[in-house]
This record gives C-alpha cells, structure tokens and sequence, in this order.
C-alpha cells in the first residue's frame, strides 16, 4: 500500500514501501508477454511513486537521494518512447474520435493509421530487442540496492510533513508561474509539481483522511488532466514536425484545431481547480498539516463516522 503508518517508524516506513514499488516495476517488465505497453505504463508509474516517496523525505535523505532518484528516473527514461506512441495514439482517441470529426474528415483517419502504425512498430521492435528493457530492469536493481543504505535523521515524522509542505509551497509558485506565462512548458513543469502533490497527500492520507482525502482526489484528477494537456502538445509537435508521416497537410491542420481547441478547455478547466488545490498561502497549510500530526500523536487515528447517524439524523 502506497501509504505511510503514522505510528510507524519512519525509515522503516519508507524503506518498505520504495522496495514494494521496486519489486512491482520488475515484475511488469520481467514478463510482459503481448502486452509490452501495459507493462512499461506500469513499470513507469511505480518508478514514478519511488522518486515522489524519495522526494518526500529529500532533506533528511542528504546526499543518498540524488543517486537513487537518477536510478530510478533513467530506468524510466529508457522506456519513454514506446510509452509516448501508445500515449499519443490513446489520446487521439479520446479527443478526436468522440468529436466525430474522425468520419467526416478522410484526413484524421489517416493522421490516426499513422499513430497507430507507430505505436504498432514501437511494441514490435520492444519484442525483437529488450535491451532498453534490460537497461531498465539493470537501474531498478541498481535503485534497489540504493534503498538499502537509506538513512533517515531521527526526527519522528518531521521530514515527512515537512517534505508535504515544501511539496505544496513549490507548487503554488509553478501554479503562479503558469499564471504569469500560460505556455506549454508552464503547464508542463506545474503538472510534474501536482503529480508530487498527489504522491506525498496519497502518503500521509492517513493523518487525516476526512480532511486530506478529498485534496488527494482532486490533485489526482488534476493531474491527470494535465497529463493530456502535456500529451495534446506533444502530438502537436509531432505533427508540426513530419505531417507527411501522419496525414499529410490536411489531416494536419484539421487535427491541430481540434487538438488546440481541447487543449485551450482542458487548461482553463486546470487552472479553475488549481486555484483551489494551491489557494492556501504555504504557511498556513503548513500549520494545518502541522496540527493533522498533532493532533494523530495525541488522540491517535481518525475513526470513521457511524454512516448510519448520519442518515437518520440528516435533514
């Protein structure tokens, strides 16, 4: 389980759960079978919860921490491009295709034969040549070596709460930098700062999970929405750079309108619920989460309210 136990030591905590997400990342890759793209999806987002986790504690980590998140970053980095042509080819499909245009317009049948074809050669040359596999499977071991010399300060569950705060200050200042200059790379550079949100919130859930739950589900959701935010521009580029390849000009430019019409929504729709998510100054969600621990040190876990009360006696 992605999550730390408060009245746990903290190592121990942490240690436990990075080699859980270690073990599961080999796992996908070491038997893919037909299905290579799953498997490296997942691979890519247990690498991905390892360096949140690492990052949470990074201070208390010193100089142990650069190694390991290399590791783990290059190890994910060798699968990127079969990751970005099934990506690509699946967001083609969610934003093109349920606009009907696909029917209608002879040239995004073709832009979209072309993302398929390359996510189709993407998975057949994984089959014929595993050594970007074996370059991945080789760093996560490396990182698992790694995790065993982690050495975190005595300090109870200081570094943690203190990870979720700078965690949350960094990405109220992207937040406001993407304000200032709305660009791709604004966007791009504030999703990674909400997808670290999600990681540390999901990892310390269980202070408060009344109150923490539903900011965890909506950096989740945030997340993922710029996720296709960042895929939309990638395909823009793409197409920009070789339309002969993926439709030619006419497929190209119908494709664009659509792509940059879902993306102006989808980033107007972000920032509405970023406003939200990062509408706390740093320093006073500092001293919420402060008190979350507080509070878990002297009354111990929060108790689920009795469904049932709150039936009957609802108005």
């Amino acid at each position: 389980m992605y999550a730390i136990e408060p009245g746990q030591q903290l190592e121990a905590e942490v240690k436990r759960i990075a080699r859980h997400q270690v073990r599961q990342a080999i796992d996908e890759l070491g038997g893919f079978g037909d299905h290579p793209e799953q498997a490296i999806h997942e691979c890519r987002k247990h690498c991905k919860k390892i360096r949140g986790l690492a990052r949470l504690v990074r201070p208390a980590l010193g100089p142990q921490y650069r190694p390991a998140n290399n590791a783990f970053r290059d190890a994910s980095s060798r699968l990127s491009k079969y990751r970005d042509a099934h990506a690509l080819l699946a967001t083609f499909d969610a934003v093109i295709v349920p606009t009907g245009a696909e029917r209608s317009t002879p040239g995004l049948e073709q832009v979209r034969a072309g993302l398929e074809r390359r996510a189709t050669e993407a998975s057949q040359h994984l089959r014929r040549d595993r050594s970007s596999v074996d370059d991945a499977l080789r760093l996560l071991a490396e990182g698992h070596r790694l995790i065993d010399q982690w050495r975190l300060d005595p300090g109870g569950y200081r570094p943690a709460i203190d990870g979720l705060n700078d965690t949350y200050r960094t990405g109220r200042q992207a937040l406001e930098a993407t304000l200032a200059g709305p660009t791709a790379e604004a966007f791009h550079e504030y999703r990674k700062q909400v997808k670290y949100t999600w990681y540390h919130l999901r990892l310390l859930d269980d202070l408060a999970p009344s109150m923490l739950g539903s900011a965890k589900a909506c950096a989740g959701a945030l997340a993922e929405t710029l996720g296709q935010v960042n895929d939309l521009a990638v395909m823009s580029e793409w197409l920009e750079a070789e339309p002969g390849d993926l439709g030619g000009a006419g497929g190209q430019a119908e494709t664009l309108r659509l792509i940059h019409n879902r993306q102006a929504d989808l980033q107007t729709r972000s920032i509405s619920v970023a406003l939200r998510l990062h509408g706390e100054e740093p320093t006073a969600f500092a001293k919420r989460i402060d008190r979350y621990w507080a509070i878990w040190r002297e009354h111990g876990p929060e108790m689920a309210l009795d469904p049932n009360i709150v039936r009957t006696n609802g108005q």
